[in-house]
């Protein structure tokens, strides 16, 4: 009796200390006492409430793991729509950015072109122009010598014809025809000249718009640049939200594969609903002595009599040799196991939320650099 009491207590004993990471049952001072039973009942009783608890506190754990994963799961599905939402917003801005990309490439070309035809025609007016300018010279000191001619001959004719009366009105209609001939050449001059400074102004309207096309050719192709970069931002924040959806659906797996690890450890921990012949309940596990007896009641007769213990006795002492130490062993492996997978499970949920807090602070520094390139348009454009 007293060895098979020992064993009860060590096995009991480590049993305790196994899950003393849940609750530390050895502060209460030993196990739980009952005034009804003395001896090796008396510690049976114990054996079988700490017993007891120890398998209430393990389904608490349990419970608590299940709330946690069930939250984790719940986080991780909507992480994971809110993922799929701003990944179907990229494409359709990748697609929007690619079409203005096109759009503002063909009118880029297009400004090009236009600003290569006007620098064509103004190098043709101005050469126009100069040719012109030294044709009008030419005429000009021509006409100014020919004028000089006819006014010297006409003041010779009128000199010696100045005595004859009848000469008098021709050489008043010669000097008339010569003043208008003049005024003549004077406005052609003078149309001339205007030609020349409207053909000017229109140098310098055309060169103003040229001027102006070529800044409106190096915003555009400034603003394509940016509008380039901002789409490879979105194509890299793209890419980065499908690897961090890749890594939830990864977690999702090891979280259902943890899920059934502990499912199946507690299907193991768990005991039996059948009932034995003789009342009792299948135990947490099986130790040297395979059955305990239920938990007395009130007014139970027969229980705590010593003939009834006699069969118990003789197996616990039949049972000291390693048959006992390898069931002891086996059930120790087992509450291993579960504690393992427990904190695997517990770990999770954690390691979830810094992956997606990783994949955030990417999100917002790529949405960061997009307002700086936005800024940097906008001051260019002014």
């Amino acid at each position: 009796m007293e060895t098979a009491a020992q064993m009860l207590l060590s096995g009991i004993g480590k049993i305790s200390n196994k899950v003393s990471g849940y609750k530390n049952f050895s502060a209460s001072g030993g196990l739980p006492t009952s005034q009804k039973y003395t001896g090796l009942p008396s510690v049976t009783y114990g054996v079988i409430k700490r017993a007891h608890e120890i398998s209430e506190e393990l389904m608490k754990q349990i419970d608590a793991a299940s709330k946690a994963r069930d939250q984790a799961r719940e986080q991780v599905e909507q992480r994971n729509y809110e993922i799929a939402i701003e990944i179907s917003q990229l494409e359709a801005a990748i697609v929007t950015l690619k079409e203005e990309v096109s759009k503002k490439s063909s009118e880029l070309q297009n400004l090009e072109h236009v600003v290569a035809e006007r620098g064509t025609r103004i190098s043709e007016i101005e050469m126009e122009m100069e040719l012109d300018a030294a044709v009008a010279l030419a005429n000009l000191a021509g006409q100014a010598a020919a004028g000089i001619c006819s006014s010297s001959a006409a003041a010779e004719h009128s000199s010696d014809m100045a005595g004859s009366r009848s000469l008098r009105p021709s050489t008043k209609r010669g000097t008339r025809q010569s003043m208008t001939q003049a005024e003549k050449e004077e406005r052609r001059m003078r149309r001339v000249l205007a030609n020349r400074e409207s053909a000017r102004q229109t140098i310098r309207r055309r060169q103003a718009l040229r001027d102006e096309l070529t800044k409106k050719v190096a915003y555009l192709r400034l603003e394509n640049d940016s509008m380039k970069l901002e789409k490879e931002l979105a194509t890299q924040e793209y890419l980065s939200l499908r690897g961090t959806n890749a890594l939830l659906k990864e977690q999702i797996a090891i979280t259902v594969r943890g899920e059934i690890d502990i499912n199946s450890a507690a299907t193991e921990m768990e005991p039996s609903d059948q009932q034995t012949a003789a009342g009792s309940v299948r135990p947490l596990f099986v130790p040297a002595c395979a059955w305990f007896l239920p938990l007395p009641h009130e007014g139970s007769t027969g229980i705590g009599s010593s003939s009834s213990l006699t069969p118990c006795q003789s197996a616990a002492e039949n049972e000291k040799g390693p048959r006992g130490d390898l069931q002891v062993k086996l059930a120790t492996t087992e509450d291993e196991q579960y504690q393992d997978a427990g904190s695997r499970q517990i770990q999770t949920p954690d390691e979830v939320l810094h992956k997606v807090a990783t994949a955030s602070a990417a999100a917002a520094e790529a949405r960061k650099r997009r307002k700086e390139l936005t800024k940097l348009k906008h001051h260019y454009a002014r």
